[in-house]
């Protein structure tokens, strides 16, 4: 099983960031979180319950100059 975040990889700044999960054995992509574009998740663990505790940022404002930490916790 394959996590990965999802994004553009080039520019200041990387609109979105959401996680999918690719299943290696049936070839399948599913998306596990839908953020919007304001919400970018740089890093991921996942712990030995299946749950996947995410960080990243959001922007506060417009223009994505300013942002604060974000954190999440998803189960599989």
């Amino acid at each position: 099983m394959i996590h990965k975040v999802m994004g553009f990889g080039s520019g200041t700044i990387s609109i979105g960031g959401n996680v999918f999960i690719y299943n290696i054995s049936t070839k399948k992509l599913s998306q596990l979180t839908h953020y919007d574009a304001k919400i970018q998740i740089t890093k991921l663990k996942m712990n030995e319950i299946k749950k996947i505790h995410l960080n990243g940022i959001k922007y506060t404002d417009d223009n994505y100059s300013y942002f604060e930490e974000f954190s999440d916790e998803i189960s599989l």
